[in-house]
């Protein structure tokens, strides 16, 4: 296949800046060349590969003039046989068995898979560090709190199922604000298994029922996924959900202390 030209000009301005981008970090990542020569020669057709770092999406399909044109996450370029082969039959005619794989593929390196998500220009960043692509991703320093140990300390305590569940601290955008009237101090996203925590609550002053609760929150989510009903809007915190959230220990502490963190420390007024 012919290389597209974007990608000879990623090409050159990764060498021009005197590294090899993603794919030269020992060899864990094809390039997309070679990815998209390997997955050509196990389909029938041929196909058009255009790469994303979409966390949602991973990987979409569709037949447009005999030409199978697939959009697939950066992360599927640490591939092995078995898991391309099961891509090639998914984009073609999908099964239970390569979904199954694809499956296991997204659970297995999803934080590599969140690491993309959070580049949306490639041109910007450099090597992938190996760590990563050993399936670690590279974390927020920690000086105070020890997310996995309140993640463990949640699930024993409430009886909840946290099998496969990542937990990090997130990047720290800006939530503050005299104009905001909420606030998101977690996130759980449900393609990768990973919770998110601002780094914000990495602090003395948060107590660590706070981020116990914000860990149970989010927990929460992926035991009760966001619902919609025709004609309705998405629920993502439903009847249920809330009803369960409530059954925290110390909810109501949980709930004065945001609203005075927001308030004190970040010149905010939460509903």
């Amino acid at each position: 296949m012919t290389q597209h030209s974007d990608d000879k000009a990623d090409s050159r301005q990764r060498e021009s800046r005197g590294h090899g981008g993603p794919e030269s970090v020992s060899g864990a990542l094809m390039s997309e060349q070679v990815f998209r020569q390997r997955l050509a020669a196990l389909c029938r057709g041929p196909i058009q590969v255009d790469f994303t770092f979409n966390s949602t999406s991973l990987v979409r399909a569709s037949l447009v003039r005999g030409v199978t044109k697939i959009r697939i996450q950066h992360a599927f370029r640490a591939a092995d046989d078995k898991t391309l082969m099961a891509l090639a039959d998914f984009v073609q005619k999908p099964d239970a068995s390569s979904q199954a794989i694809l499956k296991r593929f997204v659970q297995s390196r999803s934080e590599l898979i969140c690491f993309f998500a959070e580049k949306m220009d490639l041109a910007r960043f450099g090597p992938v560090p190996e760590k990563l692509l050993k399936g670690r991703e590279p974390r927020v320093q920690a000086h105070h709190k020890n997310l996995e140990k309140a993640l463990a300390k949640v699930a024993a305590d409430y009886g909840l199922d946290a099998k496969g569940i990542g937990i990090l601290w997130s990047q720290g955008r800006e939530i503050a604000g005299p104009r905001r009237t909420s606030i998101r101090f977690g996130s759980f996203n449900s393609k990768s298994l990973t919770i998110r925590i601002h780094p914000l609550l990495d602090s003395p002053e948060v107590p660590d029922f706070f981020i116990e609760f914000i860990v149970y929150h989010e927990l929460l989510h992926a035991i009760f996924p966001p619902t919609k009903k025709t004609g309705e809007r998405r629920s993502i915190h439903t009847g249920q959900f809330k009803q369960r959230e409530r059954l925290f220990a110390r909810y109501d502490e949980a709930v004065a202390f945001e609203r005075r963190f927001a308030r004190e420390k970040l010149g905010m007024r939460i509903k």
